[in-house]
């Protein structure tokens, strides 16, 4: 497989860390057949609006099958990482609940399902909040990295201090989004966001970053 690198980048399929050029192509193939859901179409412009991708391939179900009482909607990842988005079925006929927009939530776990194959939290929920357009959203929903977070700040005596560090770990990450060193940060590790392009795959991920590295300097 020689990569179109615009097309994959575009569909939204990137190579993940420990992904070699075999597994890369199976799913980049099986993904790139599959068509587009037409009822996700206002969620994927929101996604190719911010990002520049369009995960036409992504696909959503009305179930609460594995979310939590909070969890309106979730990325759910099998052995092959296929994606499936399950978002629960109030939002079958309603666009809208207090402050979650249904298209805003999809375009969030659009986000996971383009990253399915990484494994890096650091920046995670920091990406994926940028698609939410009011200010106070993309405030809490990058605020926690991990669901541990929240029993720090339930936990008297410790809330403050743990919400105070989670402000500065956000101010940081908000810097290195400011500067938009990277012209398509969802590619990227989290050591990739903070120094550069600094893989030394010989793999499909050397490949795109070596492919990015030149865009950049291009431009």
């Amino acid at each position: 497989m020689y990569p179109n690198w615009p097309t994959l980048l575009y569909k939204g399929i990137i190579p993940g860390p420990q992904e070699n050029w075999l597994d890369f192509e199976k799913r980049a193939l099986y993904l790139l057949n599959l068509p587009e859901n037409e009822d996700l179409k206002d969620s994927l412009d929101i996604v190719e609006d911010i990002f520049q991708m369009r995960p036409s391939w992504a696909s959503c179900c009305y179930t609460k099958k594995g979310l939590t009482l909070l969890e309106a909607a979730a990325t759910f990842i099998d052995d092959d990482y296929r994606v499936k988005i399950h978002i629960k079925p109030y939002f079958l006929q309603r666009k809208r609940l207090l402050f979650y927009k249904k298209n805003e939530i999809i375009a969030h776990e659009m986000i996971h399902a383009i990253r399915a194959v990484f494994e890096e939290p650091v920046f995670e929920e920091f990406l994926a909040s940028r698609v939410f357009k009011s200010f106070w959203r993309r405030f809490f929903g990058s605020l926690i990295e991990k669901r541990k977070d929240l029993l720090l700040l339930a936990i008297p005596g410790v809330s403050l201090l743990s919400f105070l560090f989670f402000i500065g770990r956000l101010s940081y990450k908000t810097r290195l989004w400011k500067k938009k060193d990277h012209p398509s940060p969802l590619c990227l590790t989290d050591n990739e966001i903070r120094k550069g392009f600094i893989s030394q795959s010989d793999g499909p991920r050397g490949a795109l970053l070596d492919f990015l590295y030149c865009e950049k300097n291009s431009k």
